[in-house]
């Protein structure tokens, strides 16, 4: 949510985060004082801990599972004052090759 008549931005549009997940990290929101504002996760991978909602200039705090177990790298968005942060995250190792024989064989 944001309030009509209030100019809202954030620092930065994207992070990328490492296969293992992060924890704690921080969007800071520009706002002036008395403009209300909310926070909400869009993807059940990142969490926000805290700044779920606020007035005037303020931080949302958020964190973001491992993705150690698929070979896919993802994307998930918070939505923060009617903007939209993206939060990208590295694939997992690579599921392993067949070995010689391992398939397609005689």
């Amino acid at each position: 949510m944001s309030q009509p008549g209030c100019g809202y931005s954030l620092r930065g549009a994207s992070c990328t985060v490492g296969v293992g997940g992060i924890e704690n990290a921080a969007v800071n929101v520009n706002a002036a004082s008395g403009c209300g504002w909310t926070a909400v996760s869009n993807d059940a991978w990142v969490t926000i801990i805290s700044g779920q909602s606020g007035a005037g200039s303020g931080r949302v705090r958020y964190s973001g599972a491992s993705n150690q177990e698929s070979p896919s790298s993802r994307s998930g968005t918070l939505t923060i004052a009617g903007r939209t942060f993206t939060v990208n995250q590295l694939a997992g190792p690579a599921a392993p090759s067949p070995g010689p024989g391992g398939s397609g064989g005689k």
